[in-house]
């Protein structure tokens, strides 16, 4: 992890925040980096989902000499960098007379002088890549060794013995480096092979009760260790993966994310790596981590917590099984009609415009299809994206759209329940069961058929 750059996706801000003003002791950091554009160089740490900018200092274009300070007393992460697209980790806060050098055209080499603990940040990151790439050998022979007892016998011994190597590893920097080894805590899983088959049933069980067997999880050092992020995102990631149910990976993942202190930094830094992992899978359970997410830190992040809000309702909208949230808007007659208002019906929410060749082409098919189940409880609601309303009405009659439901606020792409369902293109369609939980998204012409006629029959 010698580069890091955490993004959340959409998420993707970069806030400001000075080191506040104070008695405490600080240290001076020196900075010789050359061929910078520019004469500005930023520092940055990582707080659970952002990358926060804390200093910016100026240089003199003929000596790239840029100066920071910060705090004194104990180790943190800090990431140097013109902006977040590339970002050099270094650890400050206990080491006097140290100093960052390098080039911009190469900014990933930068080294730090003269500091012990980055010295031995670079070798652990090298070293534990190392015993990665070795697990996964001793794995995929593993795998390969089929039912050869003896091949099985000598896959198992080398994961045994690459266990071992990473709790040695472990064990050699809790005196000398307690902090660094409190990072490589967070990296030491043994293998399921040669710790696990006796206890557990399978190894996702152990693996969901084992992943971080070594981290003391009241330890303050994980409040300033960004990998806390990353060892969540990576957790999450393999539970995605296995084939349990919702309430099990929720469980799961609830028992570690339970250890840490609530609404403490390394808290953050965890449930930001959760929800960063179940956004990318699109999975059922990011609503709920999401969710989790605003509820505890909406006042300490408003503006973060307000566009999650935004893309978890518009996950709603796309994830089967969930409700996709509620709306209202007028019809012609100016009469409103809510999506609820349709409860005990398969429901198709139609998304498409009187000036969408492909939505006008497609609307024989769904008007054949409401003609054919309509009677055995299906409707459709459509939602129009026009913003004349006599077109609207007259597409309405020329394409013989008989259906009762439709609506729209004539806004054109700033439709609200556009914005509101993440409609970035039409035809759009998504179909409701009769709890108005969502059965699929953009179903259309065989496929919505074959799925009305599995739902209502022939």
């Amino acid at each position: 992890m010698t580069n890091i750059k955490i993004l959340f996706f959409a998420l993707l801000f970069m806030t400001t925040a000075g080191i506040q003003a104070g008695n405490e002791p600080k240290l001076n950091i020196k900075c010789n980096i050359a061929n910078c554009e520019g004469d500005s160089m930023n520092l940055y740490q990582f707080d659970g989902i952002v990358f926060s900018r804390i200093q910016t200092a100026k240089s003199n274009p003929k000596e790239h000499i840029f100066q920071f300070s910060v705090p004194k007393g104990k180790n943190d992460f800090y990431f140097l960098g013109l902006s977040t697209q590339e970002l050099k980790p270094v650890i400050l806060g206990t080491e006097e007379n140290i100093s960052i050098e390098g080039d911009c055209y190469a900014f990933r080499f930068i080294t730090v002088k003269g500091s012990k603990i980055n010295q031995e940040y670079d070798r652990i990151t090298k070293r534990m890549g190392t015993l990665f790439s070795e697990a996964e050998d001793a794995k995929k022979l593993r795998e390969a060794a089929g039912n050869d007892l003896q091949r099985i016998q000598m896959a198992e011994m080398d994961l045994y013995k690459n266990d071992q190597k990473k709790t040695a590893l472990l064990d050699s920097l809790k005196k000398s480096y307690p902090y660094l080894a409190n990072l490589v805590a967070m990296n030491t899983i043994l293998s399921y092979q040669a710790h696990g088959k006796k206890q557990y049933e399978d190894e996702v069980a152990y693996l969901a009760k084992e992943y971080f067997a070594f981290v003391n999880f009241n330890d303050p050092d994980y409040n300033r260790l960004p990998m806390v992020f990353e060892g969540f995102k990576n957790f999450t990631n393999l539970m995605n993966q296995v084939n349990i149910s919702n309430d099990k990976h929720r469980e799961y993942i609830e028992y570690w994310l339970s250890k840490f202190p609530k609404n403490s930094r390394a808290y953050k830094m965890a449930l930001g790596g959760i929800v960063t992992s179940l956004m990318t899978r699109n999975h059922y359970n990011y609503i709920y981590f999401g969710e989790k997410y605003c509820d505890v830190f909406q006042k300490e992040d408003p503006s973060v917590t307000k566009e999650l809000r935004v893309l978890v309702s518009r996950a709603k909208s796309s994830i089967p099984g969930m409700e996709p949230p509620e709306f209202s808007q007028n019809n012609p007659e100016g009469k409103p009609i809510s999506l609820s208002s349709l409860r005990g019906k398969i429901t198709l929410i139609d998304f498409w415009a009187s000036w969408c060749r492909p939505c006008r082409m497609e609307n024989p098919n769904v008007v054949r299809l409401y003609n054919m189940y309509n009677k055995k409880g299906f409707d459709i609601l459509s939602v129009s994206l026009d913003s004349d309303q006599s077109r609207w009405l007259d597409a309405i009659q020329q394409d013989g759209l008989v259906w009762k439901n439709h609506v729209s606020d004539l806004k054109g792409w700033k439709n609200e329940v556009a914005g509101l369902y993440g409609i970035s293109s039409i035809p759009q369609t998504l179909l409701l069961d009769k709890d108005g939980k969502l059965i699929a998204r953009n179903l259309r012409g065989e496929q919505l058929e074959q799925k009305l006629k599995e739902i209502l029959g022939e």
